[in-house]
C-alpha cells in the first residue's frame, strides 16, 4: 500500500462545487466542525435494506450510497474504519464516472481507497458529488465510521466521524424509508414518534437563531410552552403543534424580533415543486416568514393585533425545490412586555405527479442533538441551585466523542447550546480559578436523533465574609420582588438582628420577610414611606432569607435603588444595594388643554387663558408646566434674547396660587413649579391634581405669531407635551386670515364641468356672532374635507323660504360671501357682521350658513360631502370648529356659466419624490403648453418659504431637484404656478 502511495504525484485536484445532496449524517472534522471546513468529507446516503443468509441465520443490512466532497487537490487516500466491529462489504461500482483502487482486506478492517490521478494537475476532473459506491452494513443504527483523508506524503488532512441512520424500508432511493412526498413542519412535534413535544420540553427542529436578549447564545433548540397565563388570551395550539419560545415560559419582557428556523433536505438537485402550507398564531405578531431564500404570502387579512387567537393566519406558496439542504426562518415580533409564542402547523408537500424527493426528518442530517444547560454561582455552596442564585457567563463547556470536541460559552443567562450527531459523549467544564464546582459533571450521555438533554454545572467560592444578595426575582407587573439575602456564615457571625432599609427613586408600598423570621416593621405599615427597619426577636437565622417587598417607582425609567443596613450584633453590620426595575405602566392617555381668549383691560395685550386638565393615565399629579414658543419667543430683542410676555391669575385645583416675576421661571412666567409628595416646599405650593389654569399675554406691538408650546411633567416622571398653535398676537388688522382662494393643498382642476351640486346648512350659534360682546365670530371659512368636491358658493343669511333654498336658483351671496370660479380655489370664506361696529348690532336669529359644494366627477353623484366650518375672532384665532354633511341635491344648471365650466386645462405637479422627503426632492411637473412659472413650497400656514423661478419650458414633462435642508421638519404645499393655472401637491419633510 506505502508503495502504491509512493508512485502517486504531490497533489490530486479535485473539482470544486456545490454539493445539492441529502445528508443523513453529521459529518464533524476532528476539531468539531463542519466537514466542509477541511474541504473534504464523505456522506453516507440511505437507500434501504436488504437481508442476505449468515450461519447464524438471516442478517438484516443497511444499504448506503457513498458521496465523496472535495474542494481541496492534494486528497490521495481515504480510509474507512468502523468505529466498532461490524461487517461491511464495499463494491467499488463507480456511479459517478472515473475509476478508484480498493485495497483487499477482510470484513472488518480498514477499507481504503486511492483516487486516480494523472500527475500533479489531473487531465480529466472528477464530477462532483463524485459517487464512490455502495456500502452494505450489518447491524442496529447508529452505525459509526471514523473517515481519514491523507495526502500523498501519507500526511492526515483531517478526520471526520459519521453516523449512519438506517432506513425503515428496503428498496432504491426513489421507493426507499427515507424518499417522501410530504414533511410535517409543525412547532412542538417530533418526527420520530410522530406525536406532539410534550410541554416543558424542546423542540431540536425548531431552533432560535436571533433574539433581542443582550448576550444569550444562539443558536438554541426552542422550548415547549403552555398558553398564557392571562385568562383566554391565547388559542389553544392547532391540531397536531404545541406553542413554542425561546425559554420555557410564555412570559417574556424584552421587545424586538425573535427568528426561529426549521430545516429539512432534499435529495440531489432537483427542479421539483412543493406547496408550503402554514397555520400561524403568534404573540404579538409575524413579520414574515422565509421558505428556502423566499417569502412566504399571507393569505389572510394582515391585522396588526391578536394574532394569538382564532382563527390563525394562513401562509401558502407553490416553490421550487433548490436541492440539499432547506430552511423555514420565522420572523416574530414581541411589542407588549407580556407574553410571547409562536404556533406552527404546517407541512412542505411535493407535487404527486413527481418521484419523491423530500427527505424524512428521520434521515435528514439537519435533523441533530442538543446538549444544553446553565452555570449557576451557587452562593451558599450547598450543591443545589437555591431561588436567587444568579448564573455565571463566560465559561467554557466542552463535550467530547473521541477525537472531536465541541465546545460553547456560556451567555449572560448562563445557558450554553451545543449541537452533536447522534453518539456517545462526555461533558465537562473548563474550570476558572478562585471557583470550585459544587454540583454537576463530568457527564456521560449517549443520543439518538434529535434528542435533547441539559446538564447544569454549579460553581461556589469560599463563604464571603458578608451577606450577599442573590438576584432579584420579579413575581408580576406590580412590581413585587423577592430578594434573596444569603446570610454570612463563619464563627462569631450571629444571625440577623434588623434590617434598616431605604429607597431612592419610589416609595416603599409593603416589605415582609418570608420564610420562618417573623419580624416588626417601623414603622408598622410602610406604606408610601422611602425608609424604615425590620427587627427580629430571636436573630434570624434562615439562609437564604428571603425578603418580599412591593415598590411604587417614582421616575419614568421605573428603576428604584435599595439600600440595606443588616445587623448581625454590635460587632457586625452588612451593607447592600440592589436597584430593582420594573415595567410601569405605559401612557394610554395624556393631558388635556383648553384655550380662550382672554381682556387685559386697557393694556395692548393679545390675551389667552390656558386650563391644563390632568387626565393621564396612570394618574399622577401635576408637578410642573414649562412654557416655551415657537418659533421664536416674541418679543425677542439684543435687551431680551429669551423674549418677553405676561402672565398671572394662576389657579390650581379651583385655589389661587402666587405666580409672579419674581417665583415663575426665567424668563419671567415660563414655569409654574409644585411639590410632589412627601415634600411640601415648591413656589407654586402641591401638586396639581385636578387642572392648571393660568393666563399670558403678548404685546401685540411686538408683532409674533406662532405656537405656545407647554410641557406638563407629572410626579411619577411622565411628561405630555400640549401645543396650542397659530397665535396671532398682532394688531387686529394684520391678524389676516390665509387667503382662502390660494388653493393650497387641494385637488386641481380636471378640465370638465360641474356634474352634481348640494347644498348644506348649519344654525350658528348666537355666542359666536356680534351681540356678545367678549367673544364672537368675524369671519368663517368653508372647507371639503370629502375628496373632489369643492365650496362654490358661500351665504350668511335667514330671509329665503324653504322652496328658494331647495331649487338652488338663489344668488344671494350676500353678507360679504364671495364667489368662487371654477378653476380658482376650492374653499369657501364668508365676512360676518363687522366686528369693530359700535354700537353692536342686534342678533336676528336664526342665523343661517348656507355653502353649495360641487363635484365634477359624475360617480360622485351618490356622495354625501362633508365640510369642516371655522370660526374666527376679531385677531384672525379660531375659536369654534365644526364639520357638516352637504345632504340636499340641487339642480346644477342654477349655477353661473363661469362657476360650473374651467376657462382651460392647467399645467400641473404629477410627482413629488421621494415623499416624505429629508435632504433633495425632485419636483416632476406638466406643461400644457409653453410658459414660464415658479415653484413654492409653502408650510400650512400659507407662509411660502422656498421660492424658485423657473424659465421658459416647451409643453410636455419637466422636472426640477430642489434642496429642503434649510427647512424645518413639517408638512408642507408645493404648488406650481403659471400663466395658465396653479397645481399643488402636499410634501412631509423629516429628519
Amino acid at each position: 500500500m506505502n508503495h502504491l502511495i509512493s508512485n502517486l504525484s504531490n497533489s490530486f485536484r479535485c473539482g470544486i462545487s456545490v454539493l445539492w445532496s441529502i445528508l443523513v449524517l453529521l459529518v464533524l472534522d476532528n476539531n468539531g466542525l463542519f466537514a466542509q471546513s477541511c474541504g473534504v468529507s464523505v456522506n453516507l446516503i440511505p437507500v434501504g435494506k436488504d437481508t442476505i443468509m449468515a450461519q447464524m441465520g438471516p442478517v438484516e443490512r443497511c444499504i448506503y450510497r457513498v458521496d465523496l466532497l472535495c474542494q481541496r487537490n492534494d486528497v490521495a487516500k481515504v480510509s474507512i474504519v468502523p468505529v466498532v466491529s461490524q461487517s461491511a462489504v464495499w463494491f467499488a461500482d463507480t456511479v459517478g464516472g472515473g475509476s478508484v483502487t480498493w485495497a483487499i482486506s477482510s470484513c472488518c478492517e480498514p477499507r481504503v481507497m486511492f483516487l486516480p490521478f494523472t500527475g500533479k494537475y489531473p487531465g480529466t476532473s472528477l464530477p462532483f458529488p463524485y459517487t464512490i459506491g455502495r456500502v452494505w452494513i450489518s447491524g442496529s443504527a447508529p452505525q459509526p465510521v471514523t473517515i481519514y483523508f491523507e495526502n500523498p506524503n501519507g500526511q492526515l488532512i483531517c478526520s471526520q466521524q459519521v453516523v449512519g441512520q438506517c432506513g425503515s424500508q428496503g428498496g432504491t432511493p426513489q421507493s426507499g424509508g427515507c424518499l417522501v412526498q410530504t414533511i410535517t413542519v409543525s412547532t412542538g412535534y417530533d418526527p420520530v414518534t410522530g406525536s406532539t413535544i410534550p410541554i416543558g420540553s424542546y423542540d431540536p427542529n425548531w431552533i432560535v437563531v436571533s433574539d433581542p436578549i443582550a448576550g444569550t447564545n444562539e443558536p438554541r433548540p426552542s422550548s415547549v410552552i403552555n398558553l398564557c397565563p392571562i385568562s383566554g388570551a391565547w388559542s389553544s395550539p392547532i391540531l397536531g403543534s404545541q406553542w413554542i419560545a425561546v425559554y420555557n415560559s410564555p412570559s417574556n419582557s424584552t421587545n424586538g424580533v425573535y427568528v426561529f428556523k426549521r430545516c429539512f433536505c432534499i435529495e440531489g438537485p432537483t427542479t421539483a415543486t412543493a406547496v408550503v402550507d402554514l397555520k400561524v398564531l403568534a404573540d404579538d405578531v409575524v413579520d414574515s416568514i422565509v421558505v428556502c431564500g423566499r417569502k412566504l404570502t399571507n393569505r389572510t387579512q394582515n391585522y396588526t393585533h391578536n394574532w394569538f387567537v382564532s382563527p390563525p393566519r394562513e401562509y401558502r406558496d407553490t416553490l421550487q425545490l433548490p436541492g440539499g439542504s432547506c430552511c423555514i426562518e420565522v420572523y416574530v415580533r414581541n411589542t407588549h412586555n407580556m407574553c410571547f409564542g409562536l404556533d406552527i402547523s404546517g407541512s412542505i408537500q411535493q407535487l404527486p405527479t413527481l418521484a419523491p424527493t423530500l427527505l424524512a426528518d428521520t434521515c435528514c442530517s439537519e435533523s441533530k442533538c442538543w446538549i444544553i444547560g446553565q452555570k449557576f454561582h451557587d452562593l451558599n455552596c450547598n450543591g443545589e441551585i437555591d431561588q436567587g442564585e444568579p448564573p455565571l457567563s463566560g465559561w467554557q463547556i466542552n463535550v467530547v466523542s473521541g477525537s472531536n470536541t465541541y465546545s460553547a460559552t456560556t451567555g449572560s443567562d448562563g445557558w450554553y447550546n451545543i449541537q452533536v450527531p447522534p453518539g456517545t459523549y462526555t461533558i465537562n467544564e473548563v474550570p476558572k480559578p478562585g471557583y470550585q464546582q459544587s454540583a454537576g459533571g463530568p457527564f456521560v450521555v449517549t443520543l439518538t436523533q434529535g434528542q435533547v438533554v441539559q446538564y447544569d454545572f454549579l460553581n461556589c467560592t469560599a463563604p464571603p465574609p458578608c451577606d450577599t444578595l442573590g438576584t432579584p426575582r420579579l413575581d408580576s407587573s406590580c412590581c413585587q420582588f423577592t430578594i434573596p439575602i444569603f446570610l454570612a456564615q463563619g464563627s462569631g457571625i450571629p444571625g440577623v438582628s434588623s434590617i434598616s432599609w431605604s429607597l431612592a427613586g419610589g416609595t416603599m408600598e409593603s416589605i415582609t420577610p418570608l420564610l420562618g423570621c417573623p419580624g416588626t416593621l417601623t414603622p408598622p405599615n410602610p406604606y408610601g414611606t422611602t425608609s424604615g427597619t425590620i427587627t427580629f426577636s430571636p436573630p434570624c437565622t434562615v439562609n437564604p432569607l428571603n425578603l418580599m417587598m412591593e415598590v411604587s417607582p417614582t421616575t419614568a425609567s421605573g428603576a428604584v435603588t435599595l439600600y440595606l443596613a443588616i445587623n448581625h450584633g454590635p460587632d457586625k453590620v452588612c451593607y447592600d444595594t440592589v436597584t430593582l426595575r420594573c415595567t410601569r405602566a405605559p401612557i394610554t392617555r395624556c393631558d388635556s388643554l383648553s384655550v380662550a381668549p382672554f381682556n387685559y383691560v386697557n393694556l395692548q395685550l393679545s390675551g389667552r387663558t390656558f386650563t391644563i386638565f390632568n387626565l393621564k393615565q396612570p394618574a399622577s399629579p401635576i408637578q410642573e408646566v414649562h412654557i416655551s414658543f415657537s418659533p421664536t419667543p416674541p418679543c425677542s430683542s439684543s435687551a431680551t434674547p429669551n423674549g418677553d410676555w405676561n402672565g398671572g391669575q394662576l389657579v390650581v385645583d379651583g385655589s389661587s396660587r402666587v405666580w409672579g416675576v419674581a417665583n415663575s421661571g426665567n424668563p419671567k412666567y415660563s414655569l409654574v413649579s409644585m411639590a410632589c409628595p412627601p415634600s411640601t416646599s415648591a413656589p407654586q405650593g402641591l401638586a396639581a391634581s385636578n387642572k392648571v389654569q393660568f393666563n399670558l399675554g403678548i404685546d401685540i406691538t411686538c408683532g409674533w405669531t406662532g405656537d405656545v408650546v407647554l410641557k406638563v411633567i407629572h410626579c411619577d416622571g411622565d411628561t405630555c407635551t400640549l401645543t396650542y398653535p397659530n397665535w396671532c398676537a398682532k394688531p387686529p388688522k394684520q391678524c389676516l386670515i390665509i387667503d382662502p382662494f390660494d388653493p393650497i393643498g387641494l385637488p386641481i382642476p380636471t378640465g370638465r364641468a360641474l356634474a352634481v351640486a348640494r347644498v348644506l346648512e348649519v344654525v350658528i350659534d348666537t355666542a359666536l356672532v356680534p351681540g356678545t360682546p367678549e367673544l364672537h365670530a368675524c369671519n368663517a371659512t368653508v372647507v371639503p374635507t370629502s375628496p373632489e368636491w369643492e365650496v362654490i358658493g358661500i351665504s350668511v343669511e335667514d330671509e329665503l323660504t324653504r322652496e328658494e333654498r331647495e331649487s338652488g336658483r338663489y344668488l344671494l351671496w350676500g353678507s360679504g360671501a364671495k364667489l368662487t370660479k371654477a378653476d380658482a380655489a376650492r374653499t369657501g370664506f364668508v365676512e360676518l357682521l363687522p366686528c369693530k361696529q359700535d354700537p353692536l348690532p342686534p342678533v336676528k336669529q336664526p342665523w343661517i350658513l348656507r355653502a353649495i359644494l360641487g363635484t365634477r366627477n359624475p360617480e360622485l353623484q351618490r356622495d354625501t360631502p362633508t365640510v369642516q366650518i371655522t370660526f374666527y375672532d376679531a385677531n384672525a384665532n379660531p375659536i369654534a370648529l365644526a364639520e357638516a354633511k352637504a345632504t340636499m341635491k340641487v339642480d346644477i344648471s342654477s349655477t353661473p356659466e363661469e362657476i360650473r365650466q374651467p376657462l382651460g386645462s392647467s399645467s400641473q405637479i404629477l410627482d413629488v419624490v421621494p415623499n416624505p422627503a429629508q435632504g433633495d426632492v425632485r419636483i416632476v411637473y406638466y406643461l400644457t403648453q409653453p410658459t414660464d412659472g415658479t415653484l413654492e413650497v409653502c408650510d400650512l400656514l400659507g407662509r411660502c418659504l422656498l421660492r424658485i423661478h423657473l424659465p421658459i419650458r416647451e409643453e410636455g414633462k419637466h422636472s426640477m431637484l430642489i434642496n429642503l435642508d434649510n427647512l424645518p421638519v413639517g408638512s408642507y404645499t408645493v404648488l406650481l404656478r403659471t400663466s395658465i393655472g396653479i397645481s399643488t401637491k402636499q410634501l412631509v419633510i423629516v429628519r
